[in-house]
């Protein structure tokens, strides 16, 4: 699938109030573009505000899941752990949760299945 029909299935399926992830009392949806992005440098770009915690929540742009999108398709249509490592290693080690979080988004709408924990294949 090509990143233009995804970021669709992303927009059209990730809705405020949606839990990511049910085995977890947070991951639930915030916020969704237009919302603005500002930290880690975002500067304004739109993208998602995902809770995490009782007080944190991350903020996802849609650069950010293009990149890994992009990303996972030239690895063998595999996101998984070392690729947001290696394209975002300040937000690794500042801010939980965004590798998981991405994947479970991708499920969500409907880009991705989870395989494992930490891998999921693009559809």
């Amino acid at each position: 699938m090509k990143w233009e029909e995804a970021l669709k299935l992303i927009v059209a399926n990730i809705k405020v109030g949606i839990k990511l992830d049910d085995n977890f009392k947070y991951k639930n949806v915030e916020q969704t573009p237009p919302y603005k992005c500002f930290k880690f440098d975002y500067n304004g770009e739109e993208g998602f505000l995902i809770k995490v915690s009782k007080v944190q929540s991350i903020e996802i742009p849609i650069s950010m899941l293009k990149n890994l999108y992009l990303s996972a398709q030239a690895n063998d249509n595999c996101y998984d752990r070392s690729i947001f490592i290696s394209k975002y290693p300040h937000q690794t080690i500042q801010q939980i949760g965004h590798i998981h979080i991405i994947g479970k988004m991708f499920v969500h709408a409907g880009v991705a299945a989870q395989d494992s924990n930490w891998k999921y294949i693009l559809l």
